[in-house]
C-alpha cells in the first residue's frame, strides 16, 4: 500500500475528511493527490506528490491564512516509509531513520497503533537499544514516529512535535 500522509478525523467523518485532504493538497499545489478511507474509524490515508514534510508546512501556512478550509481533519501526519506490520520490518526501518538524527540531539520513539496485536513496548524495545543517542521523553529534538494502521505501518523522522499538523491545537493557539 502506498501512502505518505495519515489524517485523523471524527468517527463517521472519514469520507468528508478524505475529500477535504484532497482539496487542501490541491490548494497547496498538488493537483493529483489522492486520499481514501482506511478500514479504521477516524483514520484516512493520503498520497501526495509533494514531499510529505514540506506538505505539512504548506498546510500549516494554509491553516493560518484560510482556517475555514479545515472542517473534518484533526491531525495530518507525514509518512516517510511504509512497511508491513511485522516487528523486524518496523525495527529495521526505524533504525535506518535514526541514522539521520544529528549527534548531540535527543530523541524518542512514539508509537501509535491501531488494529494490531503488537505491543508498544515490544516495538520500542526492538529499536531503542541500538540507537546511541540521548533519549528525552518530554521534549525531544527528534521523534521516530511509528504509525501502525492494521497490516501496514508508516514511519517518519520528525523534528519535534511541530512535525505533525495538529489542526485543533493550532487553531486554539492562533
Amino acid at each position: 500500500m502506498k501512502f505518505n500522509l495519515i489524517g485523523t478525523c471524527g468517527r463517521f467523518q472519514e469520507f468528508n475528511a478524505s475529500r477535504e485532504l484532497e482539496n487542501i493538497l490541491y490548494l497547496i499545489g498538488d493537483k493529483e493527490s489522492k486520499a481514501w478511507e482506511s478500514r479504521i474509524a477516524g483514520i484516512i490515508l493520503g498520497y501526495t506528490n509533494l514531499d510529505p514534510y514540506n506538505a505539512i508546512e504548506l498546510m500549516r501556512s494554509l491553516l493560518r491564512d484560510k482556517p475555514w478550509e479545515f472542517h473534518y481533519l484533526k491531525r495530518i501526519i507525514p509518512i516517510e516509509k511504509v512497511v508491513k506490520t511485522e516487528l523486524n520490518e518496523i525495527s529495521s526501518s526505524a533504525k535506518e531513520l535514526a541514522k539521520r538524527i544529528p549527534e548531540g540531539s535527543t530523541y524518542r520513539v512514539t508509537v501509535e497503533k491501531r488494529h494490531t496485536k503488537l505491543h508498544t513496548m515490544d516495538i520500542i524495545s526492538s529499536i531503542a537499544p541500538d540507537i546511541k543517542i540521548k533519549v528525552s521523553l518530554r521534549n525531544p529534538d527528534w521523534i521516530i514516529l511509528i504509525e501502525v494502521v492494521g497490516p501496514y505501518t508508516g514511519l517518519s523522522l520528525i523534528k519535534g512535535e511541530a512535525g505533525i499538523l495538529n489542526i485543533v491545537k493550532e487553531l486554539v493557539e492562533k
